[in-house]
């Protein structure tokens, strides 16, 4: 069996950079139809775009290093199993009511995150343990 072809990931890419542009769209179509919302607006107009490229980053950096570090700690974990499961993590802690997966764990990251490492992990050789 071959690997997936590059041109089979595009349309994947494609459909996400479009559901992209369309949130954003909607999102300052909501802006500028609310009137309460329209100095948040001109506030926008105001951002400097390295600022805002820099945040960005930061963003991302922060993100791919929770990634590692997750991956790091449950390396008992497929590697391609491990990254999902830390950005279904990121996502949770991003969309639930309280902010932290500790707080309000996935339903799968709650199962993992009870495991105990084996011995001679990263967690374990940092002397975390369950």
């Amino acid at each position: 069996m071959s690997a997936p072809s590059t041109s089979a990931k595009r349309p994947k890419v494609v459909s996400q950079l479009t559901t992209l542009a369309l949130l954003v769209a909607l999102g300052l179509a909501l802006l500028a139809s609310v009137p309460g919302l329209r100095d948040v607006l001109d506030r926008i107009g105001d951002i400097s775009p390295v600022w805002l490229a820099l945040a960005v980053l930061a963003e991302l950096a922060s993100d791919v290093s929770f990634v590692v570090l997750f991956r790091r700690f449950f390396d008992r974990l497929d590697a391609r199993d491990a990254r999902a499961l830390a950005w279904t993590e990121q996502a949770t802690g991003a969309l639930l009511p309280g902010g932290e997966p500790a707080a309000w764990p996935s339903a799968a990251g709650s199962s993992i995150s009870r495991a105990r490492p084996r011995t001679g992990s990263s967690a374990a050789r940092v002397g975390c343990s369950s």
